[in-house]
């Protein structure tokens, strides 16, 4: 018991050193290029869409790219309404991490790659000129080394009733508050999404515990961006709050429905791919798509929600941008 425990515990420190290797350093290559990125092709609803989309997909951190446009919005750089379609973009963009890890369970031992490559990034890493792409390479490897220890330990917690009172709660409100706790305290949706794959597929955790973990964790990967926004102006904290609010909104919206048609639901994701963890990550980037398209075409509505919201409790400051369409 105790063994297993302590691989458990080790490989959960390489998972999570792994997410924040790859993570941080992702966010050091693109300094100066994120914020050149958003400037130069987010011009309008669409094309901020995307390019939210593909630098979170890039940079594997949305609270990185949020972060960086809350900055820009509070300098004037970029119109909030162009910066709140950014960030439905990077809510798409960041499922990516969670498909990513749940590639583990394949035909090949993708664990051995890793480790090759997280031999290949130490090496980068001891030279100055390819220190972060080297950083980078071995997070990505640890990612999956840590998987790999985890894996065979998560199946013995089936045996003891203290683990699975924890892993078998079924009320679905305590389900999201866990997820909402979780990367409200570690600043990342990613470590628990990687943990719950780790979990599927051991069987550990069934479809609809999976859905409401993550329903929950997506409203918790805003608190760090709202933190960040604290000493911003108004334009800076309205678009961390816009973050929050499509969330919720996207929460609020699949909730009663996950509830009401959990086998239909689970059905149709099976009906994709039979493997939990891979229904996991496809109900993930599918909730966070349909959530996005649902928002875009109301866009200036949720914007003037946003607005109206603020109205009254924060004084108005000037701002170098004037955007007509707030």
């Amino acid at each position: 018991m105790l063994e297993n425990v302590l691989i458990f515990f080790g490989g959960l420190s390489v998972f999570i050193l792994g997410i924040r290797l790859l993570c941080e350093n992702c966010e050091k290559l693109l300094t100066g290029k994120m914020n050149f990125l958003l400037k130069k092709f987010a011009k309008n609803s669409t094309t901020s869409f995307m390019t939210g989309t593909v630098v979170s997909a890039i940079s594997q951190s949305s609270v990185a790219v949020n972060s960086a446009l809350v900055s820009l919005v509070d300098a004037g750089c970029l119109s909030l309404l162009n910066a709140c379609a950014v960030i439905v973009g990077v809510n798409v963009g960041t499922t990516m991490t969670t498909q990513l890890i749940s590639l583990t369970n394949m035909s090949f031992d993708i664990s051995l790659i890793a480790c090759f490559l997280s031999f290949i990034g130490v090496i980068m890493a001891s030279v100055k000129k390819t220190k972060t792409c080297g950083l980078m390479l071995t997070g990505f490897g640890f990612i999956f080394i840590g998987i790999k220890l985890i894996s065979p330990c998560a199946t013995y917690f089936e045996r003891y009733e203290f683990f699975m009172r924890i892993f078998t709660v079924k009320n679905p409100f305590l389900l999201m508050f866990y997820g909402i706790m979780f990367p409200a305290i570690l600043q990342s949706s990613s470590v628990l999404t990687g943990i719950m794959v780790i979990l599927s597929e051991q069987g550990v955790l069934c479809f609809s515990q999976n859905a409401f973990l993550i329903l929950g964790a997506n409203v918790g990967s805003c608190v760090g961006v709202i933190l960040f926004s604290v000493d911003k102006n108004v334009m800076g904290k309205k678009c961390a709050y816009f973050n929050l609010l499509i969330n919720v909104f996207g929460a609020i919206l699949f909730t009663p429905l996950v509830i009401k048609f959990p086998n239909f639901i689970q059905k149709t994701f099976t009906g994709l791919s039979c493997k939990p963890e891979r229904q996991l990550a496809n109900f993930h980037t599918l909730y966070n798509l349909v959530t996005s398209l649902l928002v875009l075409p109301f866009l200036k509505f949720f914007v003037k929600l946003t607005n109206v919201n603020f109205k009254g409790f924060f004084k108005q400051k000037k701002n170098k941008i004037i955007d007509k369409n707030v």
